[in-house]
């Protein structure tokens, strides 16, 4: 019975261990961005605000700009954009962090009523 009780919580601990439970987190890990929107998809506010939020904290060197994906702001620098709306279109603004690496702190979000949907 000790035998199949011991495995028992060998199993647990492991398991734990695998799914990271316990450990700590340092948070030197740097942020990925996400997958870009889908520019086929439909509009979904709740899904372009996750997806904002998953920009926070990425480094510019990560970005891929794309149709729905372009850095508006670097620092005080003001990036030439085009004025046409794409509802969805996540602008992209940076600012030098601690380790002098431009991150992104700030997102806008397009919207057809005009009024852009921000994160930071």
């Amino acid at each position: 019975m000790r035998s199949i009780h011991r495995r028992m919580v060998v199993g647990v601990m492991a398991a734990l261990l695998a799914l990271g439970c316990g450990g700590t987190d340092d948070g030197d890990a740097e942020p990925t961005p996400p997958e870009a929107p889908d520019e086929s998809a439909p509009f979904d506010p709740e899904r372009s605000r996750e997806l904002a939020e998953g920009y926070l904290g990425v480094a510019e060197e990560n970005i891929e700009e794309t149709p729905l994906v372009r850095i508006v702001r670097r620092g005080d620098e003001q990036l030439p954009v085009t004025m046409d709306l794409r509802e969805g279109r996540l602008n992209l603004e940076l600012d030098a962090a601690d380790d002098d690496v431009f991150r992104v702190t700030r997102v806008m979000v397009e919207t057809a009523e005009g009024e852009d949907i921000v994160v930071e």
